[in-house]
This record gives C-alpha cells, structure tokens and sequence, in this order.
C-alpha cells in the first residue's frame, strides 16, 4: 500500500530564501519512511510513501539556514491533499 501525502510546505511567513525545513517520515517503531525531504516557503514538494505494516506515522520538522547552517526556527508545516490509495 502506498500512501500519497500530496503537497509538504512551510507555512512560516517571515522565513526568508534562504531558509528551508527538512521534514522526515517514520513508523510507530520510529524507524525511517522514505527518504528525507526539503521544503521552503513557495516550493512545495511531492511525498509519496510506502506505508505497509505502519500503524502510526511520525513527522519531524528540523529548519535550517542555508547560508549559516544554523536551526531555524519557527517553521509550520501542512500536508495538503493527503490520499491513501
């Protein structure tokens, strides 16, 4: 079974090109679905999932800036047009 989380995007309003959330994926065993994924505001980006045998998905949100490396905070992140199929 393959889950698609449509369209993963920031939601902060002040962040800035240069700032971008890496979001990553995992099961109720907190081991890793898929691969990491980078998001920005303006720059959504297409998940898609294998979800066999998950019975609790996890989401981290880690920001960074690209320039300094430094965390950034403040991110918000929405999953739109969530499907299973």
């Amino acid at each position: 079974m393959v889950n698609d989380y449509g369209l993963l995007q920031t939601g902060q309003q002040v962040i800035m090109n240069n700032q971008f959330a890496t979001v990553t994926f995992t099961d109720q065993s907190g081991q890793r679905i898929g691969n990491p994924v980078q998001v920005s505001l303006g720059h959504p980006t297409k998940v898609t999932l294998s979800m066999s045998n998950v019975t609790q998905l996890g989401m981290t949100c880690v920001g960074r800036d690209t320039r300094s490396g430094q965390t950034a905070s403040g991110f918000q992140v929405a999953l739109g047009d969530a499907r299973i199929f």
